[in-house]
């Protein structure tokens, strides 16, 4: 149900509310919808990056908020879990 086209094409007004910049369904290129169904969220606490043998320091809040498409991260480092749904424009099937 979580991941089902007509589920995030009703929840995605909520979304949005309770998230600024969160979208759960919207129109791609060409006329096809696609649906983010997110089905696992975890809050990352602590972590040890690096980026060509150095350091990329400490984990830290995105801000401003991204906003790409009719998508966006949470704003804590968190590990997400989606499922995308690209249906074909006008045709209903899943690509």
């Amino acid at each position: 149900m979580a991941v089902h086209p007509r589920w995030l094409r009703a929840v995605s007004p909520l979304a949005a509310r309770l998230s600024a910049g969160v979208r759960t369904a919207g129109a791609a290129k060409g006329g096809r919808q696609e649906y983010y169904g997110v089905t696992d969220l975890h809050r990352i606490d602590s972590a040890s990056v690096g980026w060509e043998g150095g350091d990329a320091g400490a984990l830290a809040a995105i801000r401003p908020a991204v906003t790409f498409g009719f998508s966006s991260v949470p704003p804590e480092p968190s590990l997400a879990r989606v499922r995308t749904t690209v249906l074909q424009a006008g045709s209903g099937k899943r690509s």
